[in-house]
């Protein structure tokens, strides 16, 4: 049976949430009243009252969404299946066109001009504040989360436990740990 619970974060920018096959939705609130979620169909749900009441605010046959990252209430990003990325300007989510196949597991923005997506056969797609382009990656697996660490640098992991950065522009590889 799947848990299905929703995982309050009040915080005021640099929201992120994923589905995961123990947890149904996320709710990030942007404020104490707007907040976005994702939900167990692969859709995206947005309420303006705090959570007592759900809307549907993406939906579709076709993709599912992976994760959600929102900078304010007119700045919000989500990526999904097909390397669907779409954009939410306050009104309505956007098709962003990137140059990308295969899903696309995790987005992340420190700024409306500076941020990172990834997903399957090691895609990295990088935001300057215009559009998305590749960024060549070492490893042809797929990438499923965007960490920081306590500097604040950018890491990627793999679906396989390996963690990848760069440093002085070139790619230093961490393997999983052996278990």
């Amino acid at each position: 049976m799947q848990k299905n619970f929703t995982l309050l974060l009040l915080c005021l920018i640099g929201l992120t949430a994923s589905v995961s096959k123990d947890i149904a939705s996320k709710a990030l609130f942007v404020t104490p009243q707007e907040g976005w979620r994702l939900n167990s169909s692969g859709g995206i749900e947005q309420t303006t009252d705090a959570g007592k009441s759900w809307q549907i605010s993406y939906s579709s046959e076709n993709q599912v969404i992976n994760d959600i990252h929102f900078l304010s209430t007119t700045d919000g990003w989500a990526v999904g299946k097909d390397a669907l990325v779409l954009r939410w300007d306050g009104e309505k989510w956007t098709e962003v066109f990137v140059f990308a196949t295969g899903a696309l597991h995790d987005v992340h923005l420190s700024s409306p001009e500076y941020g990172w997506a990834v997903g399957d056969r090691g895609t990295i797609l990088h935001w300057d504040g215009t559009a998305w382009t590749a960024f060549p990656c070492p490893l042809d697996e797929a990438l499923v989360k965007i960490e920081h660490n306590e500097t604040g640098a950018m890491r990627i992991r793999s679906q396989k436990g390996t963690l990848i950065w760069r440093e002085r522009g070139e790619w230093q590889i961490t393997p999983p740990a052996s278990e």
